[in-house]
């Protein structure tokens, strides 16, 4: 019997499943009009959500490089800034 390697979802896929799930609202949640999303304590992202979705230790850096690779931006003006 072959034994099956576990493969992790796509970057994006785990990143809806995170903001979709609503229990990490106070450290990641999707803006009023669910437009964008906004990340409220970074440390706490890094130590206690991404471990749970991610197989390779993620730092916050990596999280971004991440966003920025899969066509994610960073809003510098307007309501969404962060």
């Amino acid at each position: 019997k072959k034994e099956r390697k576990e493969t992790e979802l796509p970057f994006p896929v785990n990143l809806m499943n995170i903001l979709s799930c609503g229990k990490y609202e106070h450290i990641i949640s999707w803006t009023p009009d669910g437009t964008s999303f906004e990340v409220h304590k970074p440390k706490a992202l890094v130590e206690k959500v991404l471990p749970q979705y991610f197989k390779k230790k993620l730092q916050f850096s990596s999280f971004n490089r991440k966003l920025y690779r899969w066509g994610f931006i960073k809003l510098f003006r307007g309501s969404h800034v962060g």
